[in-house]
C-alpha cells in the first residue's frame, strides 16, 4: 500500500526532497496554492508536509488543514526556521511535529517514516 504525502508550500517545492520521498516509495503531490484552496479531493493524504516560509501564511495554511474534514486523518509535519518561534506557533496550533530548516532529504525521510511506517503496519495487521 503506497502512502500519500502532500507537500504544501507557498513557493516552489524543493524537487530534491520530493524525489527522495518518491524514491522511498511514497506517493507525493505538491500544493503551492494560496491558503483556502488546498485540493485533496482526489485521495486524501496520510501526511502533510507544510513548508513554512512566511509565518503568517504558514499559520493560515495550518489552520485550514486542521479544520477541513477531508484532511482530518492526515498528520502534519511542519518545516520551519529554528529560533523564529514558528515551531512553537505551529505546534500550539495543531501541528503534529516540527523539523528545523534547512532540512536534507535523509532527515526528512526519517521524520516521514516516524509517522507513516507505524500506520502501514497497523493497516496491514487490520487486513489480516
Amino acid at each position: 500500500m503506497t502512502q500519500r504525502i502532500m507537500f504544501v508550500t507557498d513557493s516552489a517545492p524543493d524537487e530534491r526532497l520530493i524525489a527522495a520521498l518518491e524514491e522511498h516509495g511514497f506517493a507525493v503531490s505538491t500544493e503551492t496554492q494560496p491558503p483556502g484552496v488546498i485540493d485533496a479531493s482526489v485521495t486524501p493524504p496520510d501526511l502533510i508536509v507544510l513548508d513554512v516560509l512566511d509565518p503568517y501564511e504558514g499559520l493560515k495554511r495550518l489552520q485550514e488543514i486542521k479544520t477541513r474534514s477531508d484532511l482530518k486523518t492526515a498528520s502534519v509535519l511542519v518545516l520551519a526556521e529554528w529560533g523564529t518561534g514558528q515551531a512553537t506557533l505551529a505546534l500550539a496550533n495543531g501541528a503534529d511535529a516540527f523539523e528545523p530548516k534547512p532540512i536534507d532529504a535523509k532527515r526528512l525521510i526519517a521524520a516521514v517514516e516516524r509517522f507513516l511506517r507505524p500506520r502501514l503496519v497497523m493497516t496491514a495487521a487490520a487486513k489480516d
